[in-house]
């Protein structure tokens, strides 16, 4: 029997182990709650921020609930964040019919790596967006750090 045969056993122990290991590290189903990120506004718009694995990256952007115009997402690598709450509305002046307001989107950073979040501010089915109704954050997930040793 060859050296490279008697070997295969642990050869394939030792990648079943480490398989194991990075599919229970990264499963997304296994994140402690998120540890809020902080707030991004319009003011991060084309800028790069980073996150830890875990964290809620929430964006907060302008609306106007009247105007018939709504936020959506229409990129993001789902690989590395998901989408934890659907975009949702809070008016300034709640008690104003068609009071402008904020739309929020949470994201929970879930795996490391990079994605490019892209929301447009369009109503209804139009298919033309201006640059103002267009915002971008590139956010990289990077792995938590360690606690400090005691």
């Amino acid at each position: 029997m060859s050296a490279a045969i008697r070997k295969l056993p642990l050869l394939t122990a030792v990648l079943a182990s480490l398989w194991l290991g990075f599919g229970c590290a990264h499963d997304p189903e296994k994140l402690p709650p998120p540890r809020a990120y902080g707030d991004i506004d319009r003011s991060f718009d084309k800028r790069t921020i980073t996150a830890e694995r875990g964290d809620a990256v929430r964006i907060n952007l302008p609306s106007t609930a009247g105007s018939g115009f709504t936020w959506r997402v229409v990129s993001n690598n789902s690989y590395v964040l998901r989408q934890i709450a659907d975009p949702a509305f809070q008016a300034d002046h709640p008690q104003l019919a068609g009071s402008s307001g904020t739309t929020t989107v949470v994201f929970q950073a879930i795996n490391a790596g990079w994605s490019v979040v892209r929301l447009v501010n369009m109503r209804g089915d139009e298919s033309t967006v201006t640059a103002e109704n267009i915002f971008e954050v590139v956010v990289h997930v990077v792995p938590p750090k360690a606690p400090p040793k005691s």
